[in-house]
């Protein structure tokens, strides 16, 4: 559910920034990509302190998957 609504708002912000030349319309695309980043750094720590699923292979996959998603590498966040 989560990982749908996180493609959905890329493709969205993408999808803005691609219909437009204008700089400053392409600028009003940046808060979709901040929400992404927001929900998936929020999943990703969530995962860390495995909440996420009482599952610790999909506490893992989850926080690997929503890294990516906010450009963080989850082994070394979780081992800090």
């Amino acid at each position: 559910y989560h990982l749908l609504i996180d493609v959905s708002l890329i493709l969205a912000a993408t999808a803005w920034m691609a219909s437009t030349s204008n700089f400053w319309l392409q600028a009003f695309a940046s808060p979709l990509i901040a929400v992404v980043m927001f929900r998936d750094f929020s999943l990703m720590h969530e995962a860390v302190h495995g909440l996420v699923s009482k599952n610790k292979g999909i506490n893992d996959l989850m926080g690997n998957l929503m890294g990516c998603f906010c450009i963080l590498p989850y082994k070394q966040w979780k081992d800090v």
